[in-house]
């Protein structure tokens, strides 16, 4: 299993990709670190190696924590956003379901009330 850490150093935080491996002797798994990427604002896809690029916790580590992704993040929540406004319309409940599952995976459920359901119910109203 590969995915990334997180360490504070002196309140910067950067970020390692590491991999748990189970050690049989002490029964227990441990870390090994993969590669280093820096500070964890700059982590790009790019940086990734490109057999972990497609991992769905790296996926999320980057969308989470990455500012150099913010602009592409604001463009999906907007979109999101116009998509769950017209399937409360329609009443899509699979569709409503979808969304949310692609926004909570990426962002947290936290985010999700309050960047696209609370916009999307307030527009609702009016």
């Amino acid at each position: 299993m590969v995915y990334i850490r997180r360490k504070t150093v002196k309140g910067i935080d950067y970020a390692y990709m590491v991999k748990s491996i189970w050690d049989h002797t002490n029964r227990t798994s441990r870390q090994e670190t993969v590669k280093y990427l820096g500070k964890v604002s700059r982590v790009t896809q790019e940086m990734i190696p490109v057999e972990y690029r497609d991992d769905p916790a790296i996926i999320s580590f980057i969308t989470r924590y990455s500012t150099v992704n913010g602009k592409k993040n604001n463009s999906l929540t907007k979109k999101l956003g116009q998509d769950l406004f017209r399937m409360l319309s329609a009443g899509d409940l699979q569709g409503l379901i979808k969304i949310y599952d692609k926004y909570s995976n990426l962002f947290g459920m936290i985010q999700f009330y309050d960047n696209l359901l609370k916009p999307v119910m307030y527009d609702m109203g009016q």
